[in-house]
Formats: structure tokens, C-alpha cells, sequence
């Protein structure tokens, strides 16, 4: 501790007094951060979302499904993982950033579909569940007016989470 001396009363301070105080918010961010890092495995859902068919004149936006997935085999160093969706598995590129993972699918349809999935290190509200998007591209069988499903140019996107298996 040391002395302070205003208009000659000397004051004592203590040294916490300067150092700095991690705040709840902080200390949950860190954690997200590194659980984040850890995990080997996230179990995704997105239960909201739109899309709409580019070949549609009026670009209507359409409610979507949702969907669900998981990643598996999360390989940082070799930037790859393992998809396992309602349509089958499939190996994905990944990409590590300080504040995020992205998924990257492209080879399950011959159509062109890119499927790209961000989970971010962020927890939602009360939970440690991660803020999550997926974002679909691509040539797929879409009917937006009731006539015979034809293949479209359809773009998707769907808000969720995931959450971390192990």
C-alpha cells in the first residue's frame, strides 16, 4: 500500500484500487472463447429462418424448415470435420478464427450447393449455447407456387445454435 498526501492528510490506498476488475461478461466471453477452441463436437439447430428462389420475379421470401446438424472430428490443425445431417454426412472444410469456427460443405450435391455454417464464440442470453448461422446456396427441387418442384436458384439462411457435445 502506499501513502497519498492531499493538502497534507496523508491517505492510504491500497493497491486494488488500480488493478483492474474482470467483469462477469468478460470472464463468460473467455470462456466462449475457449470452450469454443475445445470442442471436438457441436450439435447445431436452426429453427428460423427464409428462403427464396432467385428465379422468382418477386424474390418472395418463404419461411424455411429449419434444419440440424452436427459437426464432428473437429480438426483445427487439418482444417477439416465431419457433417452428419438430415440427408447423410459429409466432410467439411473448417476455418479458425480467434472469434469463431466456419464450416464449409461442398461436396454433396452435384448441383453446385454450398452449405456455410459460422458458430461464433458468443453464448446466447442464460445459456452456453453458441449464436450459430447457416447460410445455403444452390441449384435444388423448390416448388414456391405449388406447380411440380423444378431446380431453382435458391438461397437459404437460418438462425440458431449449437452447443458443444465434447
Amino acid at each position: 500500500m502506499g501513502n497519498l498526501r492531499i493538502g497534507g492528510t496523508a491517505m492510504v490506498v491500497g493497491l486494488a484500487t488500480f488493478l483492474p476488475v474482470a467483469s462477469d461478461s468478460a470472464v463468460r466471453q473467455n470462456d466462449a472463447v475457449q470452450r469454443l477452441h475445445d470442442a471436438r463436437t457441436l450439435r447445431c439447430e436452426f429453427p428460423s429462418g427464409a428462403l427464396v428462389d432467385l428465379s422468382d420475379s418477386t424474390l418472395q421470401r418463404h419461411e424455411g424448415d429449419g434444419s440440424e446438424a452436427t459437426f464432428d472430428a473437429i480438426d483445427r490443425r487439418h482444417a477439416r470435420a465431419r457433417l452428419i445431417g438430415n440427408v447423410g454426412a459429409s466432410d467439411v472444410r473448417v476455418i479458425v478464427q480467434q472469434g469463431s469456427l466456419t464450416f464449409i460443405e461442398t461436396g454433396w450435391s452435384k448441383t453446385g450447393m454450398v452449405d456455410v455454417t459460422v458458430v461464433f464464440a458468443r453464448y446466447r442470453p442464460d445459456t452456453r449455447e453458441f449464436f450459430a448461422a447457416d447460410s445455403r446456396h444452390g441449384l435444388i427441387p423448390f416448388s414456391h407456387n405449388r406447380r411440380a418442384a423444378e431446380v431453382e436458384p435458391i438461397v437459404e439462411q437460418y438462425y440458431g445454435s449449437c452447443r458443444v457435445l465434447q
